[in-house]
């Protein structure tokens, strides 16, 4: 039995937890799950997706794999989001960030999204998600380090601007707060700062570690012409890879 963890920048900067029988890799774009060599028992795990650089990870890909007995956790980024969609099916979402979703309190793709640098550079976050700016900044007036006015002041100018440019300099900038109480934040943020995203992926992975129960759904899968060519174009026969697919009912 093998997992299969997509992560990128929710996990930068920490070791990855030593699993037994587990294969990383990148954020995933659509077709990666297709292109996995999966076996009864295996699971995968999504955090991290592209959203703009390639096709994202389409819902019938997740299908598919649940439909073959896949159990398919999600959780912290792309993964929160898919999860919240695809859970009535089983897909397993875990995090603040997956039940902001689920609730309808999260209701943009681009809530999670942020810009980073390549693999070679472990992925490393160079703007801020808006979700960690949600989460964060909860955090920082529950410790008194910012007032409920001043941290609405420091979200909206963080909700205005453009999630490949996001970094705390132009929210600063654009939040007109004075300097002597954005220099007491820095001091806080150095300390005390956390990102909700990390959180929630290092919590996927535990869950990972501590179950090995099958999705409590199962759904029926219907095949459509959609995920054929889909398949197709990045180079996968359904028919003769491992998932419960067959001639028979692609056909």
């Amino acid at each position: 039995m093998t997992d299969h963890i997509f992560a990128g920048p929710s996990l930068a900067g920490i070791a990855r937890p030593p699993l037994a029988d587990t294969r990383w890799h990148p954020p995933a774009k659509g077709g990666d799950l297709l292109q996995l060599d999966l076996r009864a028992g295996d699971r995968v795990c999504l955090i991290d997706g592209v959203f703009e650089s390639a096709p994202a990870v389409r819902h019938k890909e997740i299908l598919l794999l649940l439909a073959s007995h896949i159990a398919v956790f999600g959780a912290s980024s792309m993964g929160a989001l898919r999860a919240a969609e695809m859970a009535r099916y089983g897909m397993t979402g875990v995090g603040r960030i997956y039940c902001a979703f689920a609730r309808g309190v999260f209701t943009r793709d681009d809530w999670v999204a942020l810009r980073h640098a390549p693999a070679e550079m472990d992925c490393q976050p160079l703007t801020l998600a808006l979700a960690d700016l949600i989460f964060g900044l909860q955090h920082a007036v529950r410790e008194k380090a910012l007032s409920a006015r001043q941290a609405g002041r420091l979200l909206r100018a963080g909700a205005g601007i453009f999630y490949q440019d996001r970094d705390w300099a132009r929210i600063e900038s654009a939040s007109a707060l004075g300097n002597n109480i954005l220099e007491s934040f820095r001091t806080w943020r150095a300390g005390r700062w956390r990102s909700q995203k990390r959180e929630d992926a290092l919590a996927c992975l535990s869950l990972l570690t501590s179950c090995r129960d099958e999705p409590n759904i199962r759904p029926e899968y219907v095949d459509t012409p959609f995920l054929r060519n889909f398949a197709t174009a990045s180079g996968i026969d359904l028919a003769r890879s491992n998932f419960g697919v067959t001639n028979q009912n692609i056909l």
